[in-house]
């Protein structure tokens, strides 16, 4: 987004334990910018400051989607490793072959890493940390 005056500002958000604002511009686009005095976008960002207060529960609300969506995503990514093993639970609990103990321990760490992954999300503090946030899956077996 092309910040050229600061008119061309709408929103800023201060970015808890960062140094930087999220700026969203009257054409809603997103610019991250760092809080620099020497950047010519935080000139704009601390005129645009003087007489728009932070919004800090807007923040707090856009971290919380944040969260959210990363979760959704993450069970939706464990459904699909589950998924094509969900026959072998099937076929013993109808009373067939016991399901092999490697897809049994690759099933319970997929679940695992899953629950996992969603409670460290979830202790996140900002929007770049939940948007950075990289872990590995199990291997299939």
């Amino acid at each position: 987004m092309p910040i050229e005056s600061v008119e061309d500002i709408a929103e800023v958000y201060r970015l808890p334990g960062q140094d930087s604002f999220k700026v969203v511009g009257q054409d809603t686009s997103l610019l991250w910018v760092p809080n620099a005095p020497g950047n010519r976008h935080y000139g704009y960002v601390i005129e645009w400051l003087e007489t728009n207060p932070l919004d800090e529960e807007a923040y707090a609300a856009s971290l919380s989607e944040a969260k959210t969506k990363r979760s959704e995503e993450i069970r939706a990514e464990a459904w699909n490793l589950l998924h094509p093993t969900d026959w072998y639970d099937i076929r013993e609990a109808a009373g067939g072959a016991a399901t092999p103990v490697n897809i049994a321990e690759y099933r319970a760490s997929v679940r695992d890493t899953s629950n996992t992954v969603e409670d460290d999300i979830n202790a996140l503090t900002t929007i770049n940390e939940v948007r950075d946030y990289s872990f590995a899956w199990p291997i299939v077996p």
